[in-house]
């Protein structure tokens, strides 16, 4: 048997997400960031490192590029070895896909920014570039497999048709400007031209934020046995008990907006059986109505990262929709963190004889 942890750190308006399976044998991090807390993130950077002998990230998932999620990554870069880095699909084309990026890093105009922390995130995504799948409703998306037993999708709905060709022209016409930069990105960052970038993003985008383009993550074993859960605050000490008849599937949505194409994914992969879900966009009523309600109804424990500035009443409605749930507050004293204790291996322990692990998959989850 192995035990498996997960981890929402207590850091605000934002979000860190960790988890390491196999008994702290493979880890994995989904958004790295805060408003709020930025002392904090670095302090649970460091007691994450701690947890791994090895040093190494199996991979860092992005689910969009905005400050609140990705402001931690720098300090997470230098302290791990991440053998990859998986972020948003957005559109196919890598030019426009890193111009995107970038400008999400620098939308507010009001701040100074690291240009070497960005151009450092930056490489690491060229690096792990990944191939992206689409389903029937345009959602993109892809799968990993974790030994035999754990299973991890990634999804994202990419930049309309529109949109794509218009940032494409505003490109065009940043490059002309600046033809020593050969229609490089990062050459243009280098050369100090991100404002340019994020000039062109604004013109197409505008003050949309494009959180509905945030990637999501769904991870789940294979076969479990069963599946605790742990509220912890900065004060000594922490309550434990025993979550029965939960599926242990969970969602992190960063900041999307969880509507119909999503939902159906989801149905897809797990059939509804959601365990635990992060509530998007830190409680926001609009990216939460869109929700499935099958969704709604099966799981069974919400979690909803807030900051100390954000007024509740702000979140009335999503807070009464969930009032006949289980769900908790993640903010800058509280975290919440649940383990899953799961056979090591599936086909073993069912006597299962040349199976391969899609047709595990596909006899446990229809995955």
């Amino acid at each position: 048997m192995f035990k498996n942890w997960f981890n929402f750190y207590p850091v605000g308006h934002g979000l860190f997400y960790a988890g390491s399976l196999r008994n702290f044998e493979y880890h994995f991090v989904y958004d790295c960031g805060t408003k709020t807390n930025k002392k904090g993130i670095d302090h649970f950077s460091n007691h994450l490192y701690k947890l791994c002998d090895n040093g190494i990230l199996q991979f860092v998932a992005i689910s969009h590029f905005h400050e609140d999620h990705i402001s931690g990554l720098a300090n997470l870069f230098k302290l791990f070895h991440i053998k990859e880095v998986i972020a948003p699909y957005i559109s196919g084309n890598p030019i426009l896909k890193l111009a995107v990026f970038a400008a999400m890093m620098v939308v507010d105009e009001s701040k100074e920014y690291n240009i070497e922390n960005i151009l450092m995130i930056l490489n690491r995504i060229i690096e792990n570039d990944n191939e992206w799948k689409s389903d029937d409703n345009g959602v993109m998306y892809q799968k990993r497999k974790c030994h035999d037993y754990w299973n991890f999708v990634f999804a994202s709905k990419p930049i309309t048709n529109k949109e794509e060709t218009d940032f494409e022209n505003e490109m065009d016409t940043v490059f002309a400007a600046h033809p020593e930069c050969k229609r490089s990105v990062i050459e243009l960052i280098r050369d100090g031209h991100i404002d340019e970038i994020r000039t062109a993003y604004l013109n197409v985008f505008k003050g949309k934020g494009l959180n509905e383009t945030s990637m999501i993550m769904l991870h789940f074993p294979t076969a479990f046995m069963d599946i605790s859960h742990s509220v912890f605050t900065n004060n000594p000490g922490h309550l434990e008990y025993q979550i029965k008849y939960v599926f242990p599937v969970s969602l992190l949505t960063g900041d999307i907006k969880l509507d119909n194409h999503i939902a159906s994914f989801v149905d897809g992969i797990v059939s509804d059986n959601v365990g635990i879900i992060q509530v998007p966009h830190h409680g926001s009523y609009l990216n939460w109505n869109a929700l499935d309600t099958n969704l709604k109804r099966t799981c069974s424990v919400y979690l909803m990262p807030k900051g100390k500035k954000q007024k509740v009443a702000n979140l009335r409605k999503t807070l009464k929709a969930l009032s006949n749930k289980d769900y908790k507050i993640v903010d800058e004293y509280n975290g919440y963190n649940y383990w899953i204790t799961t056979k090591s291996s599936y086909y073993y322990e069912n006597e299962t004889e040349e199976e391969t692990i899609d047709q595990i998959y596909n006899s446990v989850l229809g995955f």
